[in-house]
């Protein structure tokens, strides 16, 4: 199968470029301010939207997520779902 063969070459060949492990966590904002995180994903003429709203606490004050039937590259998506 195509997976193990993916695995066994993983096994055998050092990766082009070296895996750094990245220690990600939120981090939260000032008292009085939200966090607007929003994310694109951009295939086949479709691109789908999402956008959440969280405060200093880490509460979900909103959100919103959608699939538009039309493509931009993912910076204009993402002001597109600013905007939405």
């Amino acid at each position: 199968m195509l997976s193990n063969d993916f695995r066994i070459h993983n096994f055998s060949e050092r990766p082009m470029l070296p895996i750094q492990p990245t220690d990600r966590k939120w981090i939260k904002p000032s008292r009085g301010v939200v966090k607007i995180n929003v994310d694109t994903a951009i295939e086949e003429g479709k691109m789908g939207l999402g956008v959440i709203v969280k405060d200093e606490d880490g509460f979900d004050l909103g959100g919103y997520g959608c699939i538009k039937d039309m493509t931009f590259n993912s910076e204009w998506a993402e002001m597109m779902a600013i905007e939405e």
